[in-house]
Parts: structure tokens; C-alpha cells; sequence
């Protein structure tokens, strides 16, 4: 018996006889049409289901029909493999319907007598049922004609055999030769003519409306219809994804989607092609709308998704449809017009919306997630709902927008319209975002000289503003003392608030003229403070008296014999002392003080609960040894591991880890599997099970169930089980995951808590609003990024700026950088060369800002140099460097920090 032969024979056993015909479409019970991906891992998984209920399942024979099901689904998921398939099979059976086309030729014509007004109608109609089209007609006939005139192979060959015949049967013969010839050459000459008539009948069918009626004929002449892939009228296969789906109007969009709905369950083709088009139009006029309309269609939607996909909503048009707009915001460097803001801020509140589906399919889950993370740049909405995604496209838009140059008004425009319609019942929610944007676009170096687009960009957010709420006025306010606001930017400003803001209490007198100078932006200030009854804590005197006391207090604890972790809490101290400064020179005062009442870090903070490392402790292994002594006894083990779930607890120790982390990969029957995965989710921050995972992760079979376990586990996504990196990913997380467990429970819990701290504290130095507090999401990005900006920001900056008395210039900070980083080992030291840079790119700025203190610029940095040679520990270093940028700040701010203030 052969390999394929035996083959065959188990897959017949355990899937059929129709799944061992041959073929990957048959092995996964799939037909040979066009098919996703997500169809394909669907197959695979529900084949192998069905291989799990066999009763050899857990035979060697299971297993290799569980191979021969990857196999086929790796042939699928491979798009040239999958096109040979389509193409090999599409041939085949077309070449089958041409002779069957053929056969139907020569009755039609025999039944009426030839090429007449009846055989042609009758022709294009047999040729409709079989899934031809009218041109394959005139193949046939032209098939017909060319085995007829085809010379016999022996033709020109003496006939050697005796062939003895009668004179009359020899006459007979010689007729019949000459009436097939004439037949051909008739048959020939008529196929112009045939192939003229077709495609006239063809465009007259389709001017009626496409259709030609089949007329009637006899029972046993009518062919099965077979229905082959639509086709245009050059003869060529419709790719997906060339032609662009037609877009619905405003006033069609909420019909279109209703209409697709009611079609779902009888033509899911017609339904699919009319919510992809409600879509894009949706995306597109969704501002338009009101609030109920807004929720109708987002129901529509999801209800259709689920019409057309099922329970896992697997659909792809419809899922590239919604998330076509959140492609838009792939890149920072995207041109987004006012079309564009709408399409992506609506994409991604929907992707959001969607992402709280408990029953989309992991392939689903993944495309969102892939969607949202690149659009949203890694930040995450605070919600899962469709207003919060929309909000946080919006604030990822905002310094798109803003880096146009000359601006859009018209994408500005649609952009303080999306803030106004997600936030029509929150106004102190609208003035935080359109502040955010507000400052975006007011931080660009507006001269006079500029296009009036810029300034047009700011008057549409100013003008969209809420200036009844007192945010709002407080932010405006601020801005005068923002350093990085122009003059030209805040008189744009002020001129469309006095024009079109409706602020009360203001006059066309309070306009700040373009080329005001420092004491005239002072005063118009005051101006407004006064003409709103505000009160602004914090002024320069006041912080930098505090900045003072505090970098002092911090000095004293700054020692070569201190720890790590007490170096590491001087350098979060003097970081938070840094994100003050910065809070003061946009114009934030009161957020200062409050900083730098609170630039200590507690004790409190850093205390956590002491937790065994279960991993090296010992264990009674009490509920490990019971389930083992129940050997083959299924109903017991079940409670069992009923009872490890209930218990409540969140730890295991290591016996009791592998045995469950076994039980869930290789558990005798299909009950106790799922039971021991629910445990193992339940008890997955437990270092044994993670420790438990990893060992058992080289052998974890790549499965839908195994790979949500995974994720689940670790807290983290995973590639395409299929993927050839899926399972060092695997391990990959299981490693990352474990060392996360580890370290927030030994020495190094307070080192981590404090990197925390420290994240936090460069977040808050790299916040372009400060017209009050962050949106509250609670998420920080790691201070290396954070240090990341804050040079470009300060390099740009340094770029603008004339030349300073300095010896050290922005290409030699760069050059110096360069050959620091390729020195670096680690994250720790590539955020301290990251510091370095940042420390001389400030010194660089202060000296160019303020000339006079040049040489004390350059004293902070001789020093700095100094200190970071004698450090001992790398934590000393980031200290020493964030004081180094105290002192730049104190400077920048009015304060000599070798002979007071200036």
C-alpha cells in the first residue's frame, strides 16, 4: 500500500470519504471559490474539532491526519499556492463546460436548422445555464470546426491492409468526405458571423437588462447550470480590491445600511455590497448627523456584521470597509484634509466600539488591534466605546494637522466639529480637547510674513472653543505667558476670540497687535485676567523660590555611597522638579506649585506586600498528589479541578503548577482540557504556572485554544498561529511575562515602582496642553521615548534660534550621541545617553535665549561632564543629569544659580 493510498484511508476514517478525495479545498471541506483567511483557519479549526471527537483521536494516526490538516491549511493561506488551485481547478472545469456547450451547439443547430433568428437565443441561453457566457458561444463553435477539418493522422499514409469494398460503398465514402469538408469550411466562414451575431445579442440583453430568456426544450437536453466566477467583457478574472465601491450620499446612508440589513439573509452578496457602501459614506458625512442617528447607524453596522459573518463576524469587506479610515493615520507624516478627519476619527471610534465584541474570532481581534495600534500610535482609548475611540483619533490627528504647513481650515474645521459633536454634553471635557489643539496649532513659529491659512487653522479652533466654561478662559490666559506661543500665533488668536468668540466682557481694544512686545503681552494679560475675574497662582518668583529649597534638599541626599534604589529616588525627585519648570514656562503656575509640593517620593509608595517566591519555596503539592491518585477516574478529576478553581486563590507552588499546565495541554478527554485551561487563566499571574507554560512551550501544539491561552496568560498578543514565528513569540512571552512576576516581588519591586514613577514624571514634561489636568486614562509611555521627544522638541527649538556663545553646537551634540548609543548595553544606558543629549541641546537653547548667562550655560555643563565621569552606579548618572537640568531650567527661568536671581 502506498503512502497516498494509506493516507486516503485515514482521512477517510476519521473526516469521510468526500474529505480524502483528494485536494486541500477537500481535505478542509472548503470549495475551491475565493476565500480569506480568516475561512481558511475556520475550516482547519472546525476539521480538527471534529478530529478531537473521533475515538482515535489521541492515536498516532490522529495525529497525522492533525498534520495533513495543517498542511492543507498552510497551501491555502499561501496566495500563489492558492491562485495555482483556483486557476488549475477553473481551467478543468471550464474546458468540461465548453465540450458540454459543444454538444448543446450541434442539437440547436440540428433542431432549427442551421444559423437562423430561433438557434441563436436558444444558443446564449444554454450557454447562461451552464455559467458561459455569450463569447464562449463562438468558442465552441469554433472548437467544433476545428476538430472537423482536422486531417486524420494517416491521411498521406498508403494504406498497407487489404480493404476490400464494394464500387458503390466506395462512392458512398468519397461523398461523405467531401459533404464533412464542406461542413468545415462552412462551419469556418460562419464563425465571424456566429461571433458578430453573439455579442449583438449580448449588448441588446443587457440594454433590456441584462437577462436573455431560455427557451424551452427538451427534458433530458437541459444542462446542469454550473456557476463560474464572474467575469467582465474582456474575458479577464475581477481582482479584488480594483475597483473602489461606490459611496453612498448622506441622506442614502441610513436607507443603505437598513436595506443591506433586510438583504442579509436572503442575497448576502447584494447585502454586503450595500453596507460597504453605507459605510464609506457613513465614515465620510457622520458629523452631519445627530446623536440618534449617530447610535442607529453604528447599531445597523454591528448588527450587520454580524448577519454576514455569524457569531465571530467574520467578514472581511465589511471589517476593511470600517477600518479603510484608520489606515489614514498609519504615518505622522499623512496629509489629511477635512474628508480625511472625519473618515478616520469615525474608523477608529467604530474599530473601538467593535473591540468590545466578546465574540469576535482571534483573527478578527488581531485586525483591530493592528488597526487601532498604528493609528492610535500605542495609546489606547479609555473607554471601549465608539465616542472615546473617536476622541483619541482626534487627539492623534491634532499635531498632524498642525505640522501642515501653511494649515488646512477646512480639516480644522471638521476637526473642532468632531470635538463638538463627541462632547455636546461635556463642555469641560470640549475645552480640554480643543486647548490640546488649540496649543498644536499656537506652537508653531507664526511670523507675520506667513500664509492666512495658518491663521485661518487657529481661528477655527478658537472659534469653536466654549468660552462660557472657565477652562477655557484660564487656558487662553495661559497662553500669553506660554513661551512657545509666538506673538503673531497669539494675536491670531485674540483676533478671532474678539470677532467670533463671544466671550463676554470683551472689547475689539483686546487684540494683541502681531509685533507686541514682551511687556505688551503682560498687559493685555492682565487685561484679560481682569475682564474674566481670574486669579493665576504660581508666578515666577514664587516657583522658582521653591525649585530652589527643593533641588537643595535634594543635593543633601545625593551621595556616591547611596544605593541604587536611593539614587534612583533622587533622580525621580529631580525629574519631577524638571516637569515643574516646564509646567511654569508654558504658563501653568498653579500646576507648578503643586509638582513641586509633592517632588519627594514617599516610602509608602514604594512598599509592597512580601510574596513567597513560589518558584524556589517549598509546596505540600496536597491538590497534585490527590488528583494523581485518581488515576483514569474522569468524574473525580473533574471536581477536582472544579475545587482548584473555586478555592479562590491566585498562587500555586510548582508540583501543583506542572501538573495543571499538563492536565490543560494533554488532559485525557475534552471536559477535563478546558476545566484545567480556565484554572490556568485563573492562577496565570502565579510564577509556577508561567515557569510550568515555558517548559512545556517547545512541544504546545499552535491551535486556537493553546494560542488564546497564551495570550491570555502573558497579557500579550501573538502572531498568526500559522506563522513560522509564533513559536518564539511564545516563548518570547512566557520569558517577559515571568521576569515581570519575578521582579515585582523581589529586591528589585521598589527599582521597578520607581522606573514607574520616573515614566510618569517625563510624561508629564512632554505634555504640550496645560490648560488643566490629563484626560485620566491612567497610561504612561516609558521615559526613554519620553526623552526621545523632548530632544526633538528642544532641537527644533535650538534650530530657530541664533547662535550661541557656546563651544559645543547641535552637530557636535549629535556627533557625540551617535558614538554614545553604539557604546550603550541596555535601556538604562541608551536613556542615559538619550539624557546627555538632552541636558547640552537645553544648555545650547538657554545660552542662545538668555547671552548674558552663557558662561554660567556652560559651567552647568562642565560640571555635568565632571560628575557623570566619577559616578559609580548608572542610577547616579541619571541623578546627576536631571540635576544638570534643574539648573538649566533655573537659568532659563531668571535665576543665576551662581549669583541668584537675574
Amino acid at each position: 500500500m502506498t503512502h497516498s493510498s494509506h493516507m486516503d484511508g485515514l482521512i477517510a476514517r476519521f473526516l469521510g470519504p468526500d474529505a480524502a478525495r483528494g485536494g486541500p479545498y477537500a481535505l478542509l471541506g472548503l470549495s475551491s471559490g475565493a476565500l480569506t483567511e480568516v475561512e481558511i483557519l475556520a475550516a482547519r479549526d472546525r476539521q480538527m474539532l471534529r478530529v478531537d471527537q473521533h475515538a482515535e483521536s489521541l492515536t498516532p494516526a490522529g495525529d497525522e491526519v492533525r498534520l495533513a490538516l495543517h498542511a492543507a491549511a498552510a497551501q491555502l493561506l499561501n496566495p500563489a499556492v492558492r491562485e495555482h488551485l483556483r486557476a488549475r481547478g477553473l481551467a478543468e472545469q471550464r474546458r468540461a463546460l465548453i465540450l458540454g456547450l459543444e454538444h448543446d451547439v450541434v442539437l440547436t443547430l440540428g433542431m432549427y436548422g442551421g444559423w437562423t433568428r430561433r438557434s441563436l437565443p436558444r444558443l446564449v441561453a444554454l450557454a447562461h445555464a451552464r455559467g458561459l457566457r455569450a463569447n464562449d458561444v463562438a468558442e465552441a463553435v469554433r472548437g467544433i470546426a476545428q476538430r472537423r477539418a482536422r486531417p486524420r493522422p494517416n491521411a498521406d499514409k498508403p494504406v498497407t491492409r487489404r480493404v476490400v469494398a464494394q464500387p458503390a460503398t466506395a462512392q458512398v465514402v468519397a461523398r461523405h468526405r467531401r459533404a464533412w469538408l464542406i461542413i468545415g469550411v462552412v462551419a469556418l466562414c460562419s464563425i465571424l458571423v456566429a461571433g458578430a451575431a453573439i455579442r449583438g445579442a449580448l449588448h441588446s440583453g443587457a440594454r433590456r437588462g441584462g437577462e436573455v430568456a431560455m427557451l424551452p426544450g427538451p427534458r433530458d437536453q437541459r444542462p446542469t447550470p454550473i456557476v463560474l466566477p464572474p467575469q467582465n467583457d474582456d474575458d479577464e478574472p475581477v481582482e479584488p480590491g480594483v475597483e473602489v465601491p461606490p459611496e453612498a450620499a448622506p441622506a442614502d446612508v441610513l436607507p443603505s445600511l437598513e436595506r443591506a440589513l433586510s438583504l442579509a439573509g436572503s442575497d448576502p452578496p447584494a447585502a454586503e455590497r450595500l453596507g460597504v457602501e453605507g459605510v464609506r459614506g457613513l465614515s465620510r458625512h457622520w458629523l452631519a448627523f445627530d446623536a440618534a442617528q449617530r447610535a442607529r447607524t453604528q447599531d445597523v453596522v454591528l448588527e450587520l456584521m454580524y448577519r454576514l459573518g455569524g457569531s465571530s463576524m467574520n467578514t472581511r469587506p465589511m471589517f476593511e470597509a470600517v477600518g479603510a479610515g484608520a489606515e489614514l493615520l498609519r504615518s505622522d507624516q499623512a496629509t489629511l484634509n477635512s474628508d480625511d478627519v472625519a473618515r478616520a476619527a469615525w474608523s477608529v471610534g467604530m474599530l473601538t466600539r467593535l473591540r468590545r465584541e466578546s465574540d469576535l474570532s482571534a483573527q478578527s481581534q488581531m485586525l483591530i488591534d493592528r488597526w487601532l495600534g498604528s493609528a492610535l500610535q500605542g495609546a489606547r482609548p479609555a473607554q471601549a466605546s465608539f465616542a472615546e475611540g473617536a476622541i483619541a483619533a482626534l487627539q492623534v490627528m491634532a499635531p498632524v494637522l498642525a505640522g501642515r504647513d501653511p494649515g488646512d481650515p477646512a480639516a480644522w474645521r471638521a476637526w473642532a466639529r468632531g470635538v463638538e459633536v463627541l462632547t455636546e454634553t461635556d463642555a469641560a471635557r470640549r475645552a480640554l480637547l480643543l486647548a490640546q489643539g488649540g496649543e498644536h496649532v499656537l506652537a508653531s513659529r507664526l511670523g507675520p510674513q506667513r500664509a492666512a491659512g495658518a491663521f485661518e487653522s487657529i481661528a477655527a479652533v478658537i472659534q469653536a472653543m466654549p468660552w462660557e466654561v472657565s477652562q477655557s478662559r484660564q487656558w487662553l490666559v495661559r497662553q500669553f505667558d506660554n513661551r512657545e506661543v509666538s506673538t503673531p500665533a497669539l494675536s491670531a488668536a485674540t483676533q478671532a476670540l474678539v470677532a467670533h468668540g463671544g466671550a463676554e466682557n470683551i472689547d475689539p481694544t483686546m487684540v494683541l497687535p502681531a509685533n507686541a512686545s514682551e511687556l505688551d503681552r503682560r498687559a493685555l494679560r492682565d487685561r484679560f485676567v481682569d475682564a474674566w475675574g481670574l486669579s493665576e497662582p504660581g508666578s515666577d518668583t514664587e516657583v522658582l523660590d521653591l525649585l530652589d529649597r527643593a533641588l537643595t534638599e535634594l543635593d543633601a541626599g545625593l551621595a556616591p555611597t547611596s544605593t541604587g534604589e536611593q539614587l534612583l529616588r533622587s533622580a525621580v525627585g529631580y525629574a519631577r522638579l524638571n516637569a515643574a519648570a516646564s509646567a511654569r514656562w508654558q504658563g501653568d503656575g498653579a500646576a507648578a506649585i503643586q509638582m513641586l509640593e509633592h517632588f519627594r517620593v514617599p516610602d509608602s509608595a514604594l512598599s509592597r506586600p512580601a510574596g513567597g517566591a513560589d518558584l524556589v519555596s517549598g509546596s505540600d503539592a496536597n491538590w497534585a498528589e490527590r488528583y494523581l491518585q485518581q488515576g483514569a477516574n474522569i468524574n473525580r478529576r473533574l471536581e477536582l479541578l472544579d475545587e482548584l478553581r473555586g478555592s479562590g486563590g491566585s498562587r500555586l507552588g510548582p508540583v501543583d503548577a506542572e501538573v495543571l499546565v499538563a492536565e490543560a495541554l494533554r488532559g485525557s478527554g475534552r471536559g477535563v482540557r478546558e476545566r484545567a485551561r480556565t484554572a490556568v487563566e485563573q492562577y496565570g499571574s502565579s510564577p509556577a504556572v508561567v515557569n510550568a507554560l515555558l517548559e512545556e512551550a517547545w512541544r504546545i501544539p499552535p491551535i486556537a485554544s493553546m494560542s488564546d491561552l497564551i495570550s491570555n496568560v502573558t497579557l500579550s498578543p501573538l502572531p498568526d498561529r500559522n506563522s513560522p514565528a509564533w513559536r518564539a513569540a511564545v516563548r518570547r512571552a512566557l520569558v517577559e511575562r515571568m521576569l515581570e512576576l519575578l521582579s515585582a516581588e523581589g529586591e528589585t519591586a521598589a527599582i521597578d515602582l520607581l522606573g514607574t514613577l520616573l515614566d510618569d514624571a517625563y510624561m508629564e514634561r512632554t505634555a504640550v496642553n496645560r490648560a488643566m489636568s490629563s484626560t485620566g486614562d491612567g497610561s504612561s509611555q516609558p521615559c526613554e521615548r519620553s526623552a526621545l521627544q523632548l530632544r526633538a522638541r528642544w532641537t527644533q527649538l535650538a534650530e530657530r534660534m541664533p547662535a550661541s556663545r557656546l563651544p559645543i553646537t547641535l552637530s557636535e551634540v549629535e556627533r557625540r550621541r551617535s558614538g554614545r548609543i553604539a557604546l550603550a548595553r541596555g535601556l538604562v544606558q541608551q536613556f542615559v545617553v538619550e539624557q546627555v543629549a538632552l541636558a547640552e541641546t537645553m544648555g545650547i537653547v538657554v545660552a542662545a535665549e538668555r547671552p548674558g548667562l552663557a558662561s554660567s550655560v556652560q559651567g552647568v555643563l562642565d560640571q555635568l561632564d565632571a560628575d557623570i565621569q566619577r559616578s559609580t552606579h548608572v542610577f547616579e548618572q541619571v541623578a546627576r543629569i536631571e540635576r544638570a537640568m534643574v539648573q538649566l531650567w533655573e537659568l532659563r527661568l531668571g535665576l543665576d544659580v551662581n549669583g541668584g536671581n537675574g
